[in-house]
């Protein structure tokens, strides 16, 4: 994979790309368009405990789904949602997504979840 840069110091250059042959930073005109990515993985669970969020913003909590003996997805809160609470990150399978409409999400509401594996293609991870 060839590593790229910004180029700052020249105005009609926009990249440029490091070149392994000549080991140095060779000039390229041309814009990088990166890959599509794939839309995240997205199911419908039911919430095992009430969910708090802020109306007027699409929230993300991090969460722990199963799967009960019917079939029927479950997910809870891994509790605090701080950016420090690292306890919370390493128990988490999945984001619980809040629509921006919703102020809470009540126990046993269907809610949308985001998996961190990626079983939607059957490799669970």
């Amino acid at each position: 994979m060839p590593r790229v840069r910004r180029s700052l110091a020249c105005p009609g250059i926009r990249w440029r790309l490091w070149s392994p042959s000549c080991n140095s930073w060779r000039r390229c005109s041309g814009s990088f368009r990166a890959a599509p990515t794939p839309d995240p993985c997205r199911l419908t669970a039911l919430a095992e405990c009430d969910l708090p969020s802020r109306r007027g913003r699409v929230d993300f909590l991090r969460g722990v789904f199963h799967c009960d003996p019917r079939g029927q997805l479950h997910v809870r809160s891994t509790g605090h949602q701080g950016s420090g609470i690292l306890s919370s990150m390493v128990a988490a399978n999945c984001l619980i997504e809040i629509t921006a409409d919703c102020e809470t999400i009540a126990q046993g509401e269907a809610v949308t979840i985001q998996p961190f594996a990626d079983i939607c293609r059957g490799n669970p991870s």
